[in-house]
């Protein structure tokens, strides 16, 4: 980045801190690997195709030796060894067993898949025209990592009996106003503001293309009951949060899908259209990924009803390694960089932290956000970084680890001084035009 236009300026994400035990070299994994206690996970191919829903509690495939009790905890976080999902066979995740935390599988060794991923959202419910039908006024749900999307309004003898709804989540499409006959609702947000249809706005946008928090999609907005006796249609819900990691190798020759659902109605003047769902987030982290030519990515927000306005905004992306071969059709595109770390750490002492970027405060609890950046920079110069810390011992290592969103990753060392705790250590960067993430990490022997 050069010169001083307002316009170029450097976002700073994110100021993550830890403090770890030991050093790691520049192609090493930054993050524990997996435990490998759930074993491997070895779901066969199928000819033809099939469809086998991933319930942890209770999770049985034909001729799978599985743990049928994975993850007893409940957080959606899984410890393999290695991962196969064969040609043919596609594997749901969905809210309705697995709620909106999103799903990290970690694995020791190789991922190999070669069927599909699916955490897609549902379509919204199709409604009534000219029936009060409670049984179609119903929820679709998300994939798992997501939120539903609003149900449609009722009205029983020109009566109403339930209000339309807004999307859940982050993101989620706001309710749509009465009065508006059989306009559309509107989209939700993520990666931008969804569509607004007909409506005011559209569902906020949220979240990053770091994937830090991993996110999920949200929901679209129900649509109202137009005619005397209808149900009008449900939005649709969000797509998914998928985190994937191989401490070896992540091979990719199917799909992984995290679509918004669709908004439907609006087809006829006794409907009107709903809003669709958000996509959602999909990152893979591995030293290195591998895409065939059949390989895809998505993350493609839902279209609102009838394909009218009121469509809900795309998720984002991520792909992570040291080495990529091959390229996947992704939509959106995906952003790429070296692995990162998976979650923004939190601990006491010892602590590394982020302070301050050219002299402004960093918040105590960074937002992540691309589009409301915890510190904003309009300098194409060197600036000063500045990290506290705590029970770190003096001549300690510092890393001030800089990852644009995209470009390569920038290391920028630093030591603890002597004195007393709190103690500050400073260094000097340039920030490139656009997004970076900062994280903070601190390497001694103890």
């Amino acid at each position: 980045m050069t010169g001083t236009n307002p316009t170029n300026r450097a976002a700073i994400l994110a100021a993550a801190f830890l403090a770890v035990s030991a050093t790691a070299s520049s192609q090493t994994m930054p993050f524990t690997p997996s435990t490998g206690a759930d074993g491997a996970l070895n779901i066969a191919a199928s000819d033809p195709p099939a469809v086998v829903v991933f319930d942890p509690l209770d999770f049985h495939v034909d001729g799978d030796t599985q743990n049928p009790t994975l993850d007893s905890e409940r957080d959606n976080v899984y410890h393999f060894t290695t991962i196969t999902i064969g040609a043919g066979t596609t594997v749901r995740l969905t809210s309705e067993i697995l709620g909106s935390t999103p799903v990290r599988w970690y694995a020791s060794g190789p991922v190999q898949i070669d069927g599909n991923i699916d955490l897609d959202g549902e379509d919204g419910h199709p409604g009534e025209n000219s029936n009060y039908n409670p049984a179609k006024r119903e929820i679709r749900y998300a994939g798992a990592g997501g939120w539903r999307g609003g149900l449609g309004g009722a009205k029983n003898g020109g009566v109403a009996v339930n209000v339309q709804e807004p999307g859940q989540g982050p993101g989620g499409a706001p309710q749509m106003a009465t009065g508006t006959g059989n306009s559309s609702a509107s989209g939700a947000g993520h990666s931008t503001a969804g569509n607004p249809g007909s409506n005011p706005s559209g569902g906020n946008r949220y979240g990053n293309a770091f994937l830090l928090p991993l996110l999920g999609g949200s929901g679209g907005a129900g649509s109202i009951a137009v005619q005397g006796s209808s149900i009008g249609p449900g939005g649709g819900a969000g797509g998914g949060a998928f985190l994937l990691v191989s401490h070896e190798s992540i091979i990719l020759n199917g799909t992984i899908s995290a679509t918004g659902g669709a908004g439907t109605g609006g087809s006829n003047t006794f409907q009107a259209g709903s809003g669709g769902g958000s996509g959602g987030g999909i990152r893979l982290a591995a030293p290195r990924i591998d895409f065939g030519s059949a390989a895809t990515l998505r993350a493609r927000g839902g279209s609102g009803g009838d394909g009218n306005p009121g469509r809900g905004s795309d998720g984002f992306i991520r792909v992570e390694a040291f080495s990529v071969s091959g390229d996947a059709s992704s939509a959106p595109a995906y952003s790429h960089g070296i692995p990162g770390y998976l979650d923004v750490p939190v601990s006491s002492v010892p602590y590394a932290k982020l302070l301050t970027v050219n002299g402004e405060s960093v918040p105590a609890s960074p937002t992540g956000s691309v589009y409301s950046p915890d510190v904003e920079l309009n300098t194409g110069t060197g600036v000063n970084v500045v990290a506290q810390t705590a029970g770190i011992p003096e001549n300690a290592a510092v890393d001030f680890i800089f990852t644009p969103e995209s470009g390569p990753q920038v290391i920028v060392s630093g030591v603890v001084p002597a004195g007393t705790d709190p103690r500050e250590v400073t260094v000097n960067h340039a920030f490139q035009h656009g997004a970076t993430m900062i994280h903070v990490r601190a390497d001694w022997t103890p």
